[in-house]
C-alpha cells in the first residue's frame, strides 16, 4: 500500500463551538481518508493549510479538529486546561507578514 502527501485546507472563517468542549474554544474541524498520518500546518498564500500522509485509495474518512488561538487572545483557567487535556500545539503560522499570528493546537484523539 502506497503513500502520499495530500494537502488539506483548514478554514479558519468557519470556526464552531463543539458540543464537550469549553465554549471559549473555537474549533475548526476538516475531512481526511480515514488512517491519515498529520504531518503539518502551515501559511500557504495566506491560507491556513494541513498537510497528511494519506493512502490514496482510501474511500472512508474522518474528522480532525483544531484550536485556532490568535495572538492576544484570552482564555480562562478553565478553558485553557481543556484545551492542553484534549489538544496539542501543533505551530505558530503567520499571516499578512506577521499582523496577524494563530497558534494551531490538534485533538490529541485525532491520531
Amino acid at each position: 500500500m502506497s503513500k502520499v502527501i495530500y494537502k488539506f485546507p483548514i478554514n479558519v472563517r468557519e470556526v464552531f463551538m463543539m458540543p464537550g468542549y469549553h465554549e471559549e474554544l473555537l474549533i475548526s474541524r476538516i475531512q481526511v481518508p480515514q488512517g491519515a498520518e498529520f504531518l503539518s500546518v502551515d501559511n500557504q498564500r495566506e491560507d491556513l493549510v494541513s498537510w497528511f500522509k494519506v493512502d490514496p485509495d482510501e474511500k472512508l474518512t474522518e474528522s480532525k479538529s483544531f484550536v485556532l488561538l490568535a495572538t492576544g487572545a484570552t482564555i480562562s483557567d478553565e478553558a485553557h486546561e481543556h484545551l492542553e487535556e484534549r489538544f496539542r500545539f501543533v505551530k505558530t503560522v503567520l499571516f499578512s507578514g506577521g499582523n496577524f499570528v494563530i497558534h494551531v493546537y490538534k485533538g490529541v484523539d485525532d491520531a
